[in-house]
């Protein structure tokens, strides 16, 4: 059932998250830093807590709009879905979106072919990272992925997830490293700060361009 949950909102909560958030922080710790923030497609809220929303006839829904999702709640709150919490129409119930529990699926990773630096990963040869995903809350790591040997890309079938409860703002920080004998490189973080509902409504927390891509996504847990 959670391969079922997280990848009934994968496509669409995946596809509009562009290079415009994307944003370079090299820092200390050799990581490319992508700060990953909701499409304004996604939820607009200013806009929609000032207009009634149409939730249909018993409750909120989680939509396609477009490429992305749109949730009917506003405000502080998230609409749950019931027991798959995929997409709904008129079914869901809105429920307060902090301090509750939510899934973290990581779905993918794809590494340039190069360091930023324009160096190899591995040598000798030139070779392929061994890319494996680390997420974290507030500076805790909760879980770390399996390892995939010698890949630029990689699908997690089925996502490796997660579940953890979410507090009003939190940061969650998903890191991707390249195992290395001696010492693992890191190789990009993507970062929420201070996360919001809006954020979580938009069930998204890839971040993608031309440094690096992660694929992953937040859903309430059932």
């Amino acid at each position: 059932m959670v391969r079922r949950i997280i990848l009934g909102v994968l496509v669409l909560s995946t596809l509009g998250c562009g290079d415009d958030s994307e944003s370079i922080d090299a820092g200390t710790d050799g990581f490319v830093r992508i700060d990953a923030s909701p499409s304004d497609s996604s939820i607009a809220d200013a806009g929609r807590d000032a207009r009634r929303i149409d939730t249909g006839p018993s409750g909120c829904s989680v939509r396609e709009l477009g490429t992305m999702l749109e949730d009917s709640c506003t405000s502080d709150q998230i609409c749950v879905c019931g027991t798959d919490n995929g997409l709904c129409e008129g079914t869901g119930t809105c429920s307060v979106a902090f301090g509750r529990r939510y899934l973290i699926g990581v779905v993918a990773v794809a590494v340039p072919t190069t360091k930023p630096s324009g160096e190899c990963w591995d040598e000798p040869g030139c070779g392929a990272p061994d890319p494996y995903v680390v997420v974290s809350v507030d500076d805790t790591p909760i879980l770390t992925t399996l390892v995939a040997d010698d890949l630029f890309e990689f699908s997690y079938d089925p996502p490796e997830v997660i579940e953890t409860t979410v507090a009003a703002g939190s940061t969650i920080r998903l890191d991707v490293f390249d195992e290395d004998l001696a010492a693992d490189d890191g190789i990009l973080a993507c970062v929420v700060e201070s996360i919001t509902a809006a954020h979580l409504r938009s069930r998204n927390l890839s971040c993608m361009g031309d440094l690096g891509t992660l694929v992953s996504v937040i859903v309430p847990a059932p």
